[in-house]
């Protein structure tokens, strides 16, 4: 493991905080099972608290997460969580100046092979993609104390999410720029048999260096398994999800084509293409033929060329839909080329 984990991170380092212990102090202070308060810095010993919950300081009083070892990790800050596990950010015995995010099986299910088989699965799909730029790497599965976790590399930066959140409004460059990104993990993950399913902006990172890294495998299935049966309870944000989820229809790469154009829409007004009072209502309008009848009057600034194709990406009907990913690359590349800044012949004769 320790191969793997030097090699795969010497091309993409993390930044540290300045404002932060560095990882070799962290690291230094696990090892010997103190750690210190985040907020007066007061240090407390790691063997009395329960792992992984919050405890007080006994001196300040400041709430401060309980670390925890798994294997060679150790998890020192909670980061996310959701129904597939939670995540954890983490340091490393073999490589402590690296930081990984450790995402930890949920209680309730440590005990479920069916979760631990699903678990191991979006463990070994996402390896297949470690040597892609645009997605995460993974370097560990494993089980210790009966916690299964799955350890990936850390990105620092943002989830796309976020940023909407924050307000910081990408412009159509940076849209062009980061989708033509995704298109090219979605593509490679496409063309070695799989269809991704889960694409939305809690799964999509912009690193530091402005990079866009997909996330979490965990509903990503071989082609030709994704028909589902129609139910109440359907995998995938209701906001991007393909109709043909709802209605039981066999997904195909036009459905991830699909929820890029869901996703270029979010990127460009900071909001999702359907609204509703519930998660239910807002699934059911993906289904209705009903689509925006005045596109162009919403993007007023944006490139007729962009608007014109986030319409054709989501239309209801698959047929009616582009069909494939390279149509929509040639409109996308030839945006990035507009936005490309020009040399004037002076400068060329300079």
């Amino acid at each position: 493991m320790k191969n793997l984990i030097t090699g795969l991170f010497g091309s993409r380092k993390n930044r540290r905080n300045p404002e932060e212990f560095s990882l070799g102090d962290m690291m230094s202070f696990l090892e010997t099972k103190v750690f210190p308060c985040s907020d007066c810095g007061h240090f407390f010993q790691l063997d009395n608290p329960e792992p992984l919950t919050i405890t007080p300081c006994n001196k300040c009083g400041n709430g401060n997460f309980v670390p925890k070892k798994l294997g060679p990790f150790w998890l020192y800050k909670f980061c996310a969580d959701g129904g597939q596990g939670r995540v954890y950010k983490a340091t490393c015995s073999l490589v402590p100046d690296t930081e990984f995010a450790v995402k930890v099986l949920p209680e309730q299910l440590r005990d479920d092979p069916d979760a631990i088989n699903s678990f191991r699965r979006e463990s070994e799909i996402t390896a297949i993609f470690n040597d892609h730029p645009n997605s995460v790497n993974v370097v560990e599965f494993d089980t210790e104390d009966g916690i299964t976790y799955m350890a990936t590399e850390y990105i620092d930066g943002y989830l796309l999410d976020e940023l909407i959140v924050k307000n910081i409004k990408l412009s159509e460059k940076q849209t062009v720029k980061y989708t033509l990104q995704l298109i090219d993990i979605v593509e490679t993950i496409y063309h070695k048999g799989y269809l991704y399913r889960d694409l939305k902006p809690q799964n999509l990172v912009i690193s530091k260096e402005d990079d866009l890294i997909l996330l979490d495998y965990g509903i990503c299935f071989p082609r030709g398994m994704t028909e589902c049966e129609v139910s109440e309870e359907v995998d995938g944000s209701p906001h991007f999800i393909p109709p043909e989820r709802l209605t039981g229809e066999g997904e195909e790469l036009c459905s991830e084509i699909y929820s890029i154009g869901m996703l270029l829409y979010y990127m460009l007004t900071g909001r999702t293409y359907f609204e509703g009072s519930s998660l239910q209502e807002i699934a059911e309008r993906h289904v209705d033929e009903v689509r925006k009848a005045n596109l162009a009057n919403e993007l007023p600034f944006i490139d007729d060329e962009l608007v014109k194709l986030i319409d054709r990406m989501t239309q209801r009907k698959k047929r009616k839909r582009v069909q494939n990913l390279s149509e929509v690359k040639a409109v996308l590349n030839y945006l990035w080329k507009k936005h490309q800044p020009t040399v004037s012949e002076e400068e060329l004769t300079s």
